[in-house]
């Protein structure tokens, strides 16, 4: 093996960025074992490189969205989908996301670029959305009416506790901000996508498969 380009996760920087966005150089700080073991996998690879010809490349991604996507969006989509209103209104959260085709090729990229070896990125589509202004896209895309409400993110994390899910409510009221900055300039990269398209996509092949 000549070359690793390991797919790692930005939560190793942490869960929320309420009050500062994270940096390619942020410090470290996991806390659910998913992230942990994604920076022990980073910390490993390097190691292996030590004294020996073996190239690698660290890419730490947010959420990935696409055709065929799971988690929040897939219950987004299936939320909108039933028409039933919708609690999430007015959230003022920042999220960071990458379309699947950004995510591809920018890890073709780091495979064919020099400038990238021994190096650690953060990457996304560069563009950051709240979760009001996600869903307000999915449903545009999937051509549905259904109707947002305005909830206090007190209420709503309430609610998630009654339903013993309070890290999806966490996921929906919380900023998870990075800046790519670094990534772009040490590849001359720009997501080629746009968020839009992407979403659209997303919808399409949901609605093409429901």
């Amino acid at each position: 093996i000549k070359k690793i380009i390991f797919l790692s996760t930005v939560k190793v920087h942490g869960e929320t960025t309420n009050k500062e966005i994270f940096f390619y150089d942020s410090d470290i700080s996991p806390s659910c074992e998913y992230s942990k073991s994604k920076f022990e996998a980073e910390q490993e690879i390097k190691k292996l490189s030590i004294g020996t010809n073996l190239d690698f490349v660290i890419v730490r991604s947010p959420v990935v969205y696409g055709p065929g996507t799971k988690g929040n969006f897939l219950k987004l989509m299936r939320l909108i989908m039933t028409g039933i209103p919708i609690p999430l209104d007015n959230i003022n959260n920042k999220r960071s996301l990458i379309g699947i085709n950004n995510l591809i090729d920018f890890l073709i990229l780091c495979n064919t670029t020099k400038s990238a070896s021994g190096k650690t990125f953060l990457v996304s589509d560069n563009n950051d959305l709240s979760t009001t202004q996600i869903i307000k896209k999915i449903r545009e895309s999937m051509k549905k009416k259904s109707f947002l409400f305005y909830l206090p993110p007190k209420i709503l994390k309430l609610v998630g506790y009654i339903l013993m899910q309070p890290s999806n409510i966490d996921k929906l009221i919380n900023s998870l901000e990075i800046d790519i900055t670094y990534s772009k300039k040490t590849l001359s990269w720009n997501p080629p996508f746009s968020v839009d398209n992407e979403i659209k996509k997303m919808s399409n092949f949901f609605l093409n498969n429901s």
